[in-house]
């Protein structure tokens, strides 16, 4: 059993107690309290005296001086049952799954490849809900990279599919009252209740199923506590939106909609994914949801250009409001406006109830509001071109009434993003601060030679390898370039060396002119990365040889990956001395890996070393995220003299 395996199965201990222990009990939300001890019989006077300690790790602690550390789950199910006292953690593992249904890393490859297999771009939730909420504009961001899925689901964040991204039309059939639900979630329904509940739902989903004329085996869909998910080929004339049929909720997900997804928990409930071919949504079952939405009420439209007239007074108060809010609001702050409407409200003889007059504000200064800020960016783009200007320079030039130009350029110097000196307003240097904290570190979706086996690596990581002068780094360069070929990628050669033999290794690896791009230069820091691109560094050493000015080349390549994204893989020359980088800790700072490349080495007869060149290896020194827990691995080639190729052991 692998340490994921493990620790999937740990969480589950306070599942395995509600199971096992009469009468369980929590006192408090979440298990962050007190609860019944697993032993309590041997303290009936003090029943609710285990937690979990230390939090989040899924052990029990007993405050009772006999008992204290209890252990986690394994050691749990010894104590409560005694058939398996004897049993390991793996034994006692494969029961707990077939208990619980646990999807184990095994279980989880297998839906997340369907799911990649169906080209569906996923959406992050957050832990233990249903709200993407985590990204903003999630609608926009595409996610379709299996490993980045699975680190999601390895941190607890919940998965869902984007509907329009993924080409969804998701029905999704609430076929159990909310009370009912929220009781479920809340973990305070008996067996008996949830027995009754899960009756009820299925036979209201049957019903439902043959009312629409369909079989849930039609396409792909999921079950939920609540529910089902039918899951359909997006049709352009049916937007988001819901329907009431027989007395049941159908919320039609799609477009800028989105569905959790195996194995996610919410509220530490899962739900589970039948099929693997998604079908056209039914003609009958289309014609049913248009014809239900067309009744749905929409939100009223506001024509910013709405003629204020006392005809259109009558016929439509709203609008006729809005647009003189908007109307006085250019010419004065929200509280006159909103004074001048309340004197006009009190002239009419069917008044505008204050209430909803007091929304009508609202809404009217949020189109003004958006006329503000649409005013600002002109003026900012203003700014940019002949940076600086006066009011009357702005007024004159973008043709706006001067008190709009003072109320911007007050808001702007506020946000810090002009400055006023003098009668001039200038603009402050633009810093981009960013907000969508998934992208950085995004895992890659290609394997980087050698290492990916033992190594997790990210967008943005550098990689750096080490080897000695004359120990056939070509060679390994040009291996690279072959491996980085066959996953069709194009890699970028930077190299310092003009005499380099690169080309002749290529050449016979088979790799053709096209297959990457190269320049050289004895500066390699300068040179500007490609975006989103594998550059390759072949060998870097700072300026002039100066060692102590290592870390300053390191953070250039670095802030490079940082603007452009990508990946970087630098060779660095060792010491002949010990075998070790030149400025190793700088290195270590910048680097997701670190690695040497070595030959094994003995002594002859003659006392000379011996260096076998046929069987190389690699030694690594630093590895930011093991997938083996490891840091210091060792990787076998073997080297072909024949056809230059070097393949792992």
């Amino acid at each position: 059993m692998d340490n994921q395996t493990k620790k999937l199965i740990q969480s589950y201990i306070l599942d395995y107690l509600k199971l096992k222990i009469d009468n369980f009990e929590i006192k408090g939300k979440n298990g962050k309290n007190l609860f019944k001890c697993p032993l309590a019989h041997e303290h009936p006077n003090e029943e609710l005296s285990a937690n979990i300690f230390p939090l989040n790790s899924n052990k029990v602690y007993c405050f009772d001086p006999q008992h204290k550390q209890l252990g986690d789950i394994f050691n749990i199910v010894r104590i409560l049952e005694p058939t398996m006292k004897e049993l390991n953690d793996d034994e006692i593992g494969n029961y707990l799954i077939d208990l619980f249904k646990i999807q184990t890393n095994n279980k989880i490859e297998k839906l997340l490849a369907l799911y990649e297999s169906l080209n569906w771009s996923l959406v992050p939730l957050r832990k233990g809900g249903k709200e993407a909420d985590i990204e903003t504009e999630w609608q926009l961001k595409e996610h379709r990279n299996k490993r980045e899925w699975k680190t999601w689901l390895e941190n607890g964040i919940n998965i869902g599919v984007n509907c329009a991204l993924s080409n969804l039309l998701i029905l999704d059939i609430d076929a159990m009252p909310k009370k009912i639900k929220d009781k479920w979630y809340e973990g305070i329904l008996t067996d008996t209740e949830k027995e009754i509940a899960k009756k009820e739902k299925n036979e209201k989903i049957e019903l439902i199923l043959n009312k629409l004329q369909i079989s849930k085996e039609l396409t792909i869909y999921q079950e939920s506590i609540g529910g089902i998910h039918l899951f359909f080929i997006a049709d352009k004339e049916i937007p988001k939106t819901f329907i009431n049929f027989e007395g049941v909720h159908i919320d039609i997900e799609t477009g800028n909609g989105q569905v959790v997804l195996e194995p996610s928990k919410v509220a530490n409930t899962t739900r589970k994914i039948y099929g693997t071919k998604i079908a056209n949504l039914p003609v009958n079952v289309k014609a049913l949801i248009l014809e239900n939405t067309s009744k749905i009420s929409k939100p009223e439209t506001i024509n910013e250009d709405f003629e204020l007239t006392f005809e259109n007074l009558n016929n439509n108060r709203n609008n006729t409001f809005i647009g003189l809010c908007g109307k006085l609001r250019k010419k004065a702050n929200i509280e006159v406006t909103s004074y001048a409407l309340y004197l006009f409200n009190q002239l009419l003889d069917k008044q505008v109830p204050a209430k909803e007059l007091r929304a009508m504000i609202r809404e009217a200064e949020k189109y003004h509001k958006i006329d503000m800020e649409e005013l600002s960016k002109r003026i900012i783009e203003r700014l940019e071109k002949i940076e600086e200007a006066t009011i009357r320079d702005l007024t004159y030039s973008l043709r706006q009434e001067q008190k709009d130009i003072e109320d911007c350029l007050r808001y702007l110097c506020d946000k810090d993003l002009i400055y006023k000196k003098g009668t001039r307003y200038k603009l402050i240097p633009k810093i981009e601060w960013r907000t969508d904290f998934l992208s950085v570190g995004k895992p890659i979706d290609f394997e980087i030679p050698w290492f990916s086996k033992y190594a997790n690596f990210d967008d943005g990581n550098m990689i750096v390898l080490g080897g000695k002068s004359g120990s056939g780094k070509t060679h390994v360069v040009a291996n690279m370039i072959l491996k980085f070929k066959e996953q069709g990628i194009k890699p970028y050669l930077i190299s310092t060396e003009r005499g380099s033999k690169i080309g002749l290794v290529c050449a016979t690896l088979g790799i053709n002119e096209g297959d990457y791009e190269f320049f050289n230069t004895t500066k390699p820091w300068l040179v500007p990365f490609k975006k989103n691109a594998v550059t390759i560094i072949d060998w870097l050493k700072p300026p002039n040889s100066d060692y102590a000015k290592t870390d300053l080349v390191y953070e250039k390549i670095n802030d490079e990956l940082t603007i452009k994204g990508g990946n970087a893989i630098v060779f660095a020359q060792l010491r002949k001395s010990n075998g070790e980088f030149f400025a190793t800790d700088q290195i270590d700072q910048y680097a997701a890996l670190c690695a040497y490349f070595r030959h094994p080495e003995q002594q002859g007869q003659n006392g000379n070393m011996i260096i076998d060149n046929m069987n190389p290896y690699w030694e690594t020194r630093k590895i930011r995220d093991s997938k083996t827990g490891q840091q210091h691995i060792t990787i076998p080639l073997s080297y072909d003299k024949a056809t230059k190729k070097l393949i792992e052991k």
